[in-house]
Parts: structure tokens; C-alpha cells; sequence
């Protein structure tokens, strides 16, 4: 017995001077265990390599979701402003219409200040084809709705200068047109004295 330990350590000894493999693996590869996510390993290097290659990827399809997003918003609110808001300022002006009643109605306002946002005139423009009702005031509140007569401005008919101010974009844009009247074209303004004609110069 003695003789067969001998034997046996010495056998084990020469087997790792020798550098015997364990059966199915080749020269200088290393356990499997040993090349995943080990720095200095030969798998390590390959993975970095393949997560920087897919990074550019991924970033690439996240800026262009992202981006498409945005312009679905900006589209969105575009048509918003140019086309739902356009709809919400013809409703308004029939509204305000019905409210006025005619002439019988800018009559009844003679003497009194309506309230903001009430309707005081209609003016219109036959060279642009614009009839529009006018109300009390210029907030951007109130040009939603229509034109606006200043507060503190001549009412239509009387001495001094009816200012009124309407929008050239979004919400109808009823004064959109406006840089292209001519000398001698007539704006009519009804109010509660009666209907005035206003001569461009």
C-alpha cells in the first residue's frame, strides 16, 4: 500500500507539470464559467462588443418614436388652431345672433354700456364678403367669439374713433383679409344709432 500511494501522488504531480485537460476541451481554453462576464476574458470582450453594436440601434429607434410623437403633437395643435377653433367661432357668432335679435336689438342698447363680451355692432365688409357680429371688449377671450370693440372707444355713429379689433389668424380670422381693401372701399358698421358707412383712404 505504501508503494501504490507513492505511485498515485506521483502520477497526480506529473499530470500537472504536464498540464493534462479534462477530455473535450482544447489547449488554453478555459472553463465555460470562467469566459462569461469576466474582464480579461475572451467572451467579455465579444459581449461588449455586440451591446455596442446594438446600442446605436435602440437609441436610433427611440429618437425616431420620440420624434415621430412630437410631430403628431404639433400636427395635432395645428389642426386645432387652424380648424377646430375656425368651427368654435362660427358657433359663436350664430349664438351671438340669436342674442342680438336684429336691429331691434343694438337699439335697445342705446343709452346703456353693455357687458364685456356682449354683442354691440355688426360690421361688415362687402369687398371681403365679411359680416361679422361685434362684441364689448378686445381680450383675447373676447376676439374668440368675433371682432371687438375697444372699451373706452367711440361707439359706432358718434364723434371720435370706433376702434374695433378682430383676428387675422385662428378663430375665423375675420380681419385676415383686410390688407387688401382699397381706397374707396366701405366698411359698415350697425350699431345702436343705426348703420354707419366707413370709407377706406
Amino acid at each position: 500500500e505504501p508503494v501504490g500511494r507513492l505511485r498515485s501522488r506521483s502520477a497526480l504531480v506529473a499530470s500537472r507539470r504536464v498540464g493534462l485537460r479534462p477530455a473535450g476541451r482544447r489547449a488554453g481554453e478555459l472553463p465555460e464559467t470562467e469566459t462569461i462576464g469576466q474582464p480579461g476574458a475572451p467572451g467579455a470582450a465579444r459581449d461588449a462588443e455586440q451591446t455596442r453594436a446594438r446600442r446605436p440601434g435602440s437609441f436610433a429607434l427611440n429618437a425616431a418614436i420620440a420624434t415621430a410623437g412630437l410631430g403628431l403633437l404639433v400636427v395635432a395643435f395645428l389642426a386645432y388652431l387652424f380648424g377646430f377653433t375656425s368651427i368654435e367661432a362660427f358657433r359663436s357668432q350664430r349664438t351671438l345672433e340669436q342674442q342680438l335679435g336684429g336691429a331691434a336689438g343694438l337699439a335697445a342698447l342705446n343709452g346703456r354700456t353693455p357687458a364685456a363680451g356682449q354683442p354691440v355692432a355688426i360690421v361688415a365688409i362687402p369687398a371681403l364678403g365679411v359680416r361679422q357680429v361685434v362684441v364689448e371688449g378686445t381680450t383675447s377671450g373676447d376676439l374668440e367669439v368675433g371682432p371687438g370693440l375697444l372699451i373706452g372707444s367711440a361707439p359706432p355713429g358718434t364723434a371720435g374713433n370706433v376702434v374695433i379689433a378682430g383676428r387675422r389668424t385662428t378663430y375665423g380670422a375675420p380681419f385676415s383679409r383686410l390688407p387688401s381693401l382699397t381706397p374707396g372701399a366701405v366698411v359698415e358698421v350697425t350699431g345702436a344709432l343705426g348703420r354707419f358707412d366707413y370709407t377706406v383712404t
